[in-house]
């Protein structure tokens, strides 16, 4: 699991569907959906349930979400607070 991975799940939920998401995150739309198909399967957890009208968050998704939003938030103050320039 890494950072870009946990930024890219949340920017998901965020914006209700994988283009909108890869939009927003200057990514493809294929590379956004095999990142976060990567980190269901490797923490064998379905974050997104897809459909044909987009995407929602899962119950286990919304779990993890509220596990990963601290995380995010903790890196977002600390590149506040030393990244320079």
């Amino acid at each position: 699991m890494t950072l870009q991975q946990l930024q890219s799940v949340a920017e998901v939920a965020r914006a209700g569907s994988i283009s909108e998401a890869a939009r927003r995150l200057f990514l493809s739309q294929s590379r956004l959906s095999e990142s976060v198909r990567a980190l269901e399967e490797e923490l064998g957890v379905q974050i997104f349930e897809r459909s044909n009208r987009g995407i929602i968050t899962t119950p286990e998704g919304e779990k993890f979400l509220a596990c990963a939003r601290p995380v995010l938030e903790g890196c977002r103050i600390i590149q506040e607070k030393y990244q320079k320039g």
